[in-house]
């Protein structure tokens, strides 16, 4: 995936759900744990899909003590604007998105009311959303996205 307006090219891995181990009815999305590279989540529609949203998450940061520090793939993703390009490449070819919306720091409360008007089946056209953390410094407490739909 390549965002150039951020300089970003980022290798994509298949994700799944994660159980959570200290709640087994809580279920989570986690990204690859190299913060270079972003998760497609598998059991939602592919990027090019004719409908529906593509997930991919990637890590903000590298976070001290975790994985290190610096800047994940998706740490800048507030910086994108409408229009802004978004390339991702698959084994059907590369597929050009258009930005268009930044949903910046949703907080998880928001995130769990609004989920399935994020994870649309039935979005027409197909649509690519980005999905990172927000972290304020101190702790994560949201998510960031970005939505874009196919040139």
């Amino acid at each position: 995936m390549v965002i150039p307006r951020l300089h970003v090219s980022a290798r994509i891995y298949e994700i799944g759900m994660v159980t959570d181990k200290n709640d087994p009815k809580y279920r989570t999305l986690t990204p690859p744990r190299d913060p270079a590279a972003v998760g497609w989540w598998r059991d939602g529609p592919r990027p090019g899909a004719p409908k529906g949203s593509a997930l991919i998450l990637g890590h903000t940061q590298k976070v001290p003590g975790a994985v290190g520090v610096g800047d994940g793939a998706l740490g800048h993703i507030s910086r994108l604007r409408p229009r802004d390009r978004i390339d991702v490449t698959t084994d059907g070819g590369t597929i050009h998105y258009s930005v268009t919306k930044v949903a910046p720091d949703w907080s998880y409360q928001k995130v769990a009311k609004d989920a399935q008007s994020i994870d649309d089946r039935d979005f027409p056209d197909g649509r690519l959303v980005l999905i990172t953390c927000w972290y304020d410094g101190i702790r994560f407490s949201g998510n960031t996205f970005v939505f874009a739909e196919p040139l």
